[in-house]
């Protein structure tokens, strides 16, 4: 097999205040929409700029470093010009954007599937009555439907005290969409009753004062301020819990289910890859853990 292509750079932050180590990254993906876009003269330079693709495969540091116009790859990094050497055989940068976003989809379906049934081994508790239980696929909270379902068991739920707004989300929100506006932000989150609930008017100002200042220190004060005053109940997962219908028998069905889910995922996973390597050269996952069926 060719060599893959894959893109690894050390980033850091530079500004008024001094350079920042922001650490290793893969932007393979960011790279390549950046040689489509035509924009890729701005990486040779040394500079990194926003780009929606980016924000997707960074943290918020350096998604925040890039919307700075602070983002920079380390002098003495020099995988960038060899990258582009390997892109440049490659006729069809859009199709291999695509087929690496399809390797990149069924793999993140197989490391689900593997967390998945280990979740089911480990449980540590068995609910035959439960009043809501969690969707093991979708992550849905709902009351338990006790009709025939595909997926023959649920994961517990729990009810607890709201967290709050985490501070680098909701900036990353006002960001991408260029909205002051918290409550939509919020109603991602809470369902539309907890929602009404709320003065989010406190996390716009918050958003006013960071838009205006660039003061992230005082703005996560200021979230952290309003989380503080929250009392709202929320649903969430219990992953120690497991719901099924039948005890143990259910039990055993349940990870049988989960073995023959995560075998069809690791057959998935081989044919994408060998379909993708007979189109193109591209970086493929490491060989999936058998051991755990």
């Amino acid at each position: 097999m060719p060599p893959p292509i894959k893109l690894f750079l050390s980033l850091e932050r530079r500004d008024r205040s001094g350079v920042t180590d922001l650490g290793q990254w893969d932007l393979t993906l960011p790279a390549l929409f950046a040689i489509q876009d035509g924009v890729i003269s701005t990486w040779l330079a040394g500079r990194i700029p926003s780009s929606a693709q980016l924000s997707l495969s960074v943290p918020h540091a350096v998604r925040q470093a890039s919307w700075d116009a602070a983002l920079f790859i380390k002098e003495n990094d020099k995988r960038l010009e060899n990258f582009l050497k390997k892109c440049a055989a490659v006729k069809d940068i859009a199709g291999l954007i695509f087929k690496i976003e399809v390797l990149q989809a069924v793999t993140s379906l197989r490391v689900h599937a593997e967390a998945l049934l280990e979740a089911v081994i480990s449980t540590s508790y068995l609910s035959e009555n439960a009043r809501k239980a969690t969707h093991p696929l979708t992550g849905q909270i709902s009351k338990v439907d006790t009709g025939a379902e595909l997926v023959p068991f649920r994961f517990g739920s729990l009810t607890g005290r709201w967290k709050g707004v985490k501070p680098d989300d909701l900036a990353d929100f006002m960001r991408e969409s260029r909205l002051i506006d918290a409550r939509t932000f919020v109603s991602t989150i809470l369902t539309r009753s907890n929602v009404e609930a709320l003065d989010t008017r406190p996390l716009d100002d918050a958003l006013v004062h960071l838009a205006r200042t660039g003061d992230f220190s005082t703005f996560r004060n200021l979230v952290e301020g309003w989380n503080s005053k929250q009392h709202v109940l929320v649903d969430f997962s219990d992953p120690q819990t497991i719901v099924v219908p039948d005890g143990a028998t259910g039990y055993e069905i349940a990870v049988n289910w989960c073995r023959q889910y995560l075998q069809s995922v690791y057959e998935l996973e081989q044919g994408v890859q060998e379909f993708l390597s007979s189109q193109v050269s591209i970086p493929l996952t490491p060989p999936f853990n058998s051991s755990i069926l």
